[in-house]
């Protein structure tokens, strides 16, 4: 007998497929609207793109970090996530995805998904950073620290006092009134 163990981009689908039909059932029962429905569905569908893409790359040996940190000339800005961007937003709306957040935290754990993510570029797993933001797992590769941005010198302010309550004018309903007069004694 052959060992037939699927492999992770295979699992990683079956994964979204669940998450697919868990938010199917949610609408169909009229807990969900449609517009919603479709935006996360579309989102899916980008987010497992993305992944086959990833894994296609990596078998080919045709993988490598972009060199500029730039947009690309010519390419359009893609449109605005429209989705919620809070932790577990997504097993808030649809309690049944919680399975599939447990299956992508074991397959996490699989070596070869390791393998595949230590691989692939940072800017790559964005897709999945995604996934990950919607169902409250953690990745297991960290985010790259950002440069820091140097300091601006600080500027020497001048010393000077600010002026007493009693001197300041008053303003009483948007009116300005005269500080009171000092006291004769």
């Amino acid at each position: 007998m052959t060992d037939a163990s699927p492999t992770p981009a295979k699992r990683f689908a079956s994964i979204i497929n669940g998450l697919w039909m868990a938010v199917e059932s949610r609408r169909l029962t009229g807990r969900l609207a449609v517009p919603l429905m479709l935006l996360i569905v579309t989102r899916f569908a980008q987010i497992r793109q993305a992944f086959y893409r990833i894994a296609g790359r990596l078998a080919r040996g045709k993988i490598s970090p972009r060199k500029s940190g730039g947009p690309r000339p010519g390419r359009r800005p893609g449109t605005p996530n429209r989705l919620p961007s809070t932790p577990a937003w997504l097993i808030r709306l649809v309690p049944e995805a919680a399975a599939s957040a447990s299956q992508l935290r074991h397959l996490f754990t699989d070596p070869e998904m390791m393998a595949l993510l230590a691989a692939a570029p940072t800017a790559t797993l964005r897709p999945l950073r995604s996934l990950c933001r919607m169902l409250d797992v953690e990745l297991p590769i960290p985010k790259p620290p950002r440069p820091a941005r140097p300091k601006p010198p600080a500027k020497a302010a001048p010393a000077r006092k600010p002026p007493s309550r009693s001197s300041r004018p008053r303003y009483v309903f948007g009116l300005r009134y005269p500080p009171p007069l000092p006291d004769p004694a």
